[in-house]
């Protein structure tokens, strides 16, 4: 087997962020200089851009590979003994304790939460229309978004990009609560109140008289929860569906296009619907009695089954969104107890499930091992139950929060272009 040598000419004492050094490769008698950069984790980064057309880089899934200029959206620090996320050089924790979610959108996407301030908007009456009919023929919500986004641009081909993004802030709520509510099995919808936030209209509209109907300090405490969940999951850097608007961008793709391609990436079966899943597997597994035997069944590789909520590809410990999360959620379920909440038919065994879930795997020395502990989507799963929401409803919400992160990476994307982003293949078929 050939080897490939790598002698990396690095002078790391120098502070990473001023070296600019290379990286040299031998093979066989070819000596290629590659040039070095490092980032704000120190992490080395290689530009093979330089190299001969005939070497290429064998990287799949481009977990090693990135293809966009410096950002300044998202950090994330992934040491397992302080894992942070950041937002534009704020930390999460601190965004979900000063921001709500539309002055989160407005400093992720313009750099100021004080920029753009939301103002509802109903949805044309044509799109109302073919909602309600489609809704009830898709296999499930998510797939009406895309062509969702398509409509509503067709209304709006006179506005600027930035204008185009600051309508879909305004509408998203409308369209994520109308959806909710349609699957709970309400035939009427509630039009938008001019004065309330993003997280009071949605339950305004979700919910209807009902809300009201709850104590001001109920009402108060599950829009907190919903900004808290909305907000930590606005943008985790680049993943398959923000990557799919970036490559669309690179491409000359408009913003509603872009993150209609985005969606449609979101929609698969490997990236989004987990919060769902969570919450079917809590059902299956019933009670904490039959955790044990789940635990043997996710360690069996033999076993097909996988232990959904848990484990993140980025992340070697815990996802630092989990601890504000479950904080959140324990805080809630005891201030609604307090207030003599009426809980969801199956809630308080889906969380006794959870806990305990999380806390025979914490003891498992396999599970530690491989970093396997609850990601946001354990929790936020919960979440969405206890604020009453079918579960289908899950990749809506996700969707609701992440369209900021999707506009600021196009934003960014169209502002520091590349080329067009495209890769190779390695063909290994038949020469005739």
């Amino acid at each position: 087997m050939r080897k490939i040598a790598w002698s990396m000419a690095l002078a790391l004492m120098i502070s990473p962020l001023d070296a600019k050094k290379e990286a040299v490769l031998f093979y066989e008698g070819y000596h290629f200089s590659i040039p070095v950069d490092f980032d704000r984790s120190n992490k080395i980064l290689l530009d093979p851009s330089q190299l001969p057309p005939n070497v290429l880089i064998r990287d799949f899934g481009l977990k090693k590979t990135i293809p966009y200029k410096d950002s300044s959206l998202t950090f994330i620090q992934t040491d397992d003994k302080k894992p942070r996320l950041l937002h534009r050089g704020k930390a999460i924790e601190d965004l979900i304790e000063t921001m709500n979610f539309s002055q989160m959108s407005s400093f992720l996407i313009f750099g100021s939460q004080d920029y753009y301030r939301y103002q509802p908007q109903n949805l044309p009456e044509n799109i109302e229309k073919l909602m309600l009919l489609m809704l009830k023929s898709m296999p499930h919500p998510s797939n009406f978004f895309a062509a969702f986004l398509q409509l509503l641009v067709l209304d709006q081909t006179e506005l600027s990009e930035k204008e185009q993004a600051i309508y879909l802030l305004n509408i998203m709520p409308t369209y994520a609560a109308w959806t909710c509510r349609l699957l709970s099995g309400k035939k009427d919808l509630i039009q938008p109140h001019p004065e309330l936030s993003v997280a009071e209209n949605f339950f305004y509209m979700y919910m209807g008289p009902a809300f009201k109907d709850f104590s001001p300090r109920i009402q108060k405490a599950f829009v907190g929860a919903l900004d808290a969940v909305l907000i930590l999951h606005a943008d985790h850097e680049v993943n398959a569906s923000t990557a799919t608007v970036r490559h669309a961008a690179s491409a000359g793709v408009g913003l509603v296009g872009s993150i209609s391609a985005g969606c449609q990436v979101l929609f698969g079966t490997s990236h989004g619907g987990a919060a769902q899943q969570v919450i079917e597997m809590l059902r299956a597994i019933g009670y904490r009695e039959n955790i044990p035997e789940i635990l043997e069944k996710a360690k069996d590789k033999k076993n097909k089954f996988r232990l959904m909520g848990f484990g993140h590809h980025i992340y070697k410990g815990v996802d630092p969104r989990v601890r504000f999360l479950k904080q959140r959620l324990i805080e809630l379920v005891a201030l609604l107890k307090e207030e003599k909440y009426s809980f969801p038919e199956d809630f308080e065994t889906l969380l006794d499930t959870a806990l305990e879930l999380e806390n025979m795997a914490a003891k498992d020395p396999y599970f530690k091992s491989h970093g396997l502990y609850p990601n946001v989507d354990f929790y936020a799963g919960l979440f969405y139950q206890l604020l009453g929401l079918p579960s289908q409803a899950s990749t809506v919400m996700f969707v609701l929060a992440r369209v900021s992160g999707w506009i600021a990476h196009w934003f960014e994307q169209v502002e520091s272009p590349t080329p067009i982003i495209q890769s190779r293949i390695g063909y290994k078929g038949p020469l005739s």
